[in-house]
């Protein structure tokens, strides 16, 4: 997969999520130090519960300014109702 950087990269899935969330890249080393700057981490969670499943960004931490904002998300109650739970707890959680 080429990339608008002009440099090459792989994208695939990860394993863990069976394909249905996210997406791992590798990149050259010598590649992402020299064209690649972190500017912000999101910390996403996935729920999952039958076959209804979504990822939720919790927070985005902004390098640069060194702050940390809440992410764009959905609310617990909507999460639930999606998901046909009650409450999020009631999901198991997967390390």
């Amino acid at each position: 997969m080429l990339f608008k950087h002009g440099f090459e990269a792989v994208a695939y899935p990860p394993v863990k999520l069976g394909g249905q969330a996210g997406l791992n890249i590798a990149i050259r080393p010598d590649v992402a130090d020299s064209k690649l700057r972190l500017v912000k981490i999101a910390d996403q969670c996935y729920y999952k519960n039958a076959g209804h499943g979504t990822i939720r960004i919790e927070s985005i931490y902004d390098v640069i300014n060194q702050s940390e904002h809440p992410g764009l998300q959905q609310s617990d109650s909507d999460l639930c109702r999606y998901l046909g739970i009650q409450s999020i707890y009631d999901l198991p959680l997967i390390n």
